[in-house]
């Protein structure tokens, strides 16, 4: 603890010795500057969720992708994972058709345990596996306005699990669009999908409700079909010019299959259920002094019995799981002092888990969490913000810790800003992880152990540095937004590489890397969003088994080209790769992946009643698109409908 409080220190030293420099060598040019503080802003984006207070991409203490309303629908991504691959350094693949895998710094894992996705300031991994059950979210596409990338440790805003980064979804208010709203679509590989959304108004009440469907056969030559329903509701109350009350639902449903994971097993189908409920009230206390009380709760289960065919034996074994999620959080944001902005608050967390084939037992598994938090925006004049910000967790599994933050914003010429920052994070241990206690029966009377955790385990922990950069060039006019970094993880929980499974803190890594995006818009019918990352990772392998979702590639990039080519048609263009991923082991790196999405949309109707006809043509290179499934991801095609009423 002594020597990461003194690496914390130094680097904060590390970083006012960076950027001072230069904030001396700008001030004077600063004052003679024409252009205003506002104008410079106009045309970059306002951040909601890197420190909890409002922010312009600027003056934001960690760097952070937009991906707004005209990228989602120019992109033609059939899911959210999809979209996040328009943020530097994120990759995408594919266990089977409806388990997409986010990998961002090759250590995300399968189940994306160090990634926080929220929607709606609502934490959607599950407490079982402590991953994001993409296809089993109750989102559609249509109801999202946005989404914030914030890439590297955000643990001092959101607590344990924003470890690598954070990924924020904000849907649309209720009143942002009224009528009825309907999207048909049909492609490739079975796809169909049907959504019909309707909302309005009554007095101080907006209301939106949601009912969809959607059904594929999966990837290429696997079993992986999926049909899954879904259902949401949104209600936004005034209740005065002061209080106004937000009622969240949804639900998803389906069945999966599920490919064999080996020649002796078969074919099996997961039924899963998702739902939420959640609550909002906010208040406006005075001129930017604001607070809010949020209360949700998370529904998750999978039911699946799969078989094992042994010396004609055909062997049932169960894959039940459920679990649960209770969180209630009070925030209050202030601006006591004209320099000075701050967001407070504290949170109450209460998990819940059952599967008696998992965890050897019947009974629910138990884990409550506390969490005090603040953060502090300081204007010391000259374009300068010192920010800080610190998490104070306790938790059932691992007892109390502290993620801080510090960063430092200069704004060196007008349309320019540097940033320094060093955070500190941890990621907890899931229930998977400490109480696993996996076996299976053979008859008669054979027990055969897959899984048994030793628990006791410690919490991950990470300390980031980063200098960053944001640019405007207006005469081009174009926006960059740079960062350097390196990360240094300890106390990683891995497995062991013999039966039982067990978990243990035996990994460490140290990842130094560079992101990069670069956004141009020639003109008001064009848009042009360029992406880079270089990741260099450097990862102890104490298990020695070799695994694809813990490697990086060295290289990524990405491109999303949209033109506005009539007032009616447009098109789009999309561009993904990333070099080949090496291994663990002395094993062949996978190959590198590549794909390319073209997409046309002809647009109808009036403002009132919107609608479109969309084509997506998807891997047109027809081969490369997921290094590990490279066989099962061919070209595919997707015609879409929408309409409204």
């Amino acid at each position: 603890m002594y020597a990461q409080r003194s690496a914390f220190l130094t680097g904060a030293a590390t970083v006012l010795l960076l950027i001072l420099p230069a904030i001396h060598a700008q001030a004077g040019a600063e004052r003679r500057a024409l252009p205003s503080e506002q104008s410079f802003f106009d045309t970059l984006p306002t951040v909601l969720s890197a420190s909890r207070l409002i922010q312009p991409l600027p003056e934001t203490p960690a760097t952070v992708t937009v991906i707004d309303r005209e990228l989602i629908e120019a992109s033609g991504a059939q899911s959210i994972p999809e979209l996040i691959r328009l943020a530097p350094g994120f990759q995408l693949s594919y266990v089977n058709g409806h388990t997409p895998v986010v990998n961002y710094h090759g250590l995300s894992g399968q189940y994306s345990r160090r990634m926080l996705v929220l929607v709606d300031d609502r934490a959607v991994y599950t407490p079982a596996f402590g991953g994001v059950p993409w296809s089993d979210l109750p989102l559609a596409i249509e109801e999202i306005e946005r989404i914030e990338v914030i890439h590297g440790p955000n643990a001092v805003s959101y607590g344990a699990n924003a470890f690598l980064g954070v990924i924020s979804i904000t849907t649309r208010t209720a009143a942002e669009e009224t009528g009825t709203h309907s999207t048909l679509g049909i492609g490739s590989n079975g796809h169909r999908r049907a959504l019909l959304r309707h909302a309005g108004s009554r007095g101080d009440l907006d209301y939106r409700f949601s009912a969809g469907y959607t059904r594929d056969n999966g990837l290429d030559n696997l079993e992986d079909g999926s049909r899954i329903h879904l259902l949401t509701g949104r209600a936004d109350l005034s209740l005065g010019p002061d209080d106004r009350l937000r009622l969240q639902l949804g639900y998803n449903g389906g069945d999966r299959e599920i490919p064999p994971a080996s020649a002796l097993q078969r074919t099996s189908e997961r039924a899963v259920t998702s739902s939420f409920q959640q609550l909002r009230w906010e208040r406006v206390l005075g001129r930017e002094d604001e607070l809010y009380l949020q209360f949700y709760h998370n529904q998750h289960r999978a039911d699946e019995t799969s078989r094992f065919d042994l010396d004609g034996l055909s062997l049932p074994f169960s894959l039940d799981i459920s679990d649960e999620r209770y969180d209630f959080e009070f925030q209050r944001s202030q601006h006591p002092l004209p320099s000075l902005r701050v967001a407070w608050g504290a949170g109450l967390r209460h998990d819940r888990v059952r599967s008696p084939t998992y965890f050897g037992t019947g009974k629910w598994l138990d884990s409550d969490l506390q969490r005090l938090f603040g953060s502090a925006e300081w204007n010391l004049g000259r374009g300068i913000l010192l920010q800080g910000g610190l998490m104070v967790e306790n938790d059932d599994l691992t007892g109390t810790h502290l993620s801080p933050r510090i960063a430092l914003n200069a704004r060196v010429a007008a349309g320019h800003t540097l940033r320094a920052a060093i955070s500190g994070a941890v990621r907890t241990p899931v229930l998977f992880e400490e109480a696993l206690d996996y076996r299976i029966h053979i008859p008669p009377g054979i027990e055969l152990p897959l899984g048994v955790s030793s628990g006791g385990l410690a919490p991950e922990r990470i300390l980031s540095r980063e200098v960053g950069y944001v640019g405007e060039f207006r005469s081009l006019p174009l926006t960059v937004n740079l960062k350097l970094y390196q990360d240094r993880l300890e106390e990683l929980v891995s497995y062991t590489s013999t039966l039982p499974l067990d978990y243990r803190n035996q990994d460490t890594a140290t990842v130094t890397g560079a992101e990069a995006q670069l956004t141009w818009r020639p003109d008001g019918d064009t848009r042009i969003l360029l992406n880079y990352a270089y990741t260099d990772l450097d990862r102890s392998n104490v298990s020695g088994i070799p695994s694809y979702y813990r490697s990086a590639p060295l290289h990524t990039a990405s491109l999303l080209a949209l033109r506005r080519l009539t007032p009616r048609l447009s098109g789009s263009l999309a561009w993904y790769w990333h070099s080949p991923v090496p291994t663990d082991r002395f094993d062949a790196p996978y190959d590198d992946a590549r794909q390319l999405d073209l997409r046309l949309a002809y647009g109808f109707g009036g403002r009132r009643r919107p609608g479109s006809f969309s084509l997506l043509a998807r891997n047109l290179l027809d081969a490369g698109a997921d290094p590990v499934n490279d066989d099962l991801f061919g070209a595919g095609w997707f015609l879409e409908l929408k309409a409204a009423f």
